[in-house]
């Protein structure tokens, strides 16, 4: 059965957009690398709270530094699930 399957945009795709202001783009980027992330702190701080709070910290200050990019299209986050 044929499916209408649109393929999510590459992160060096959504970056610029997100550091314009494109909401939907950064959100997109966070629900994209907020699991990966937050496991990773949460194998390091031992901490779940602590992590969910540092990730999110993270995700504030990577939304104010976005539109400071020099080359946001060399800025794409690392692939972890083949996104780029």
């Amino acid at each position: 059965m044929p499916t209408d399957h649109v393929s999510a945009p590459a992160d060096g795709d959504l970056v610029p957009g997100a550091g314009a202001g494109d909401k939907d783009a950064f959100a997109l980027l966070v629900h994209r690398h907020r699991p990966v992330a937050l496991a990773l702190v949460q194998r390091l701080l031992d901490d779940p709270f602590v992590a969910a709070d540092a990730v999110q910290e993270a995700a504030v200050t990577a939304l104010v530094g976005l539109g400071q990019l020099r080359s946001p299209e060399r800025r794409a986050l690392p692939a972890h699930g083949g996104h780029q």
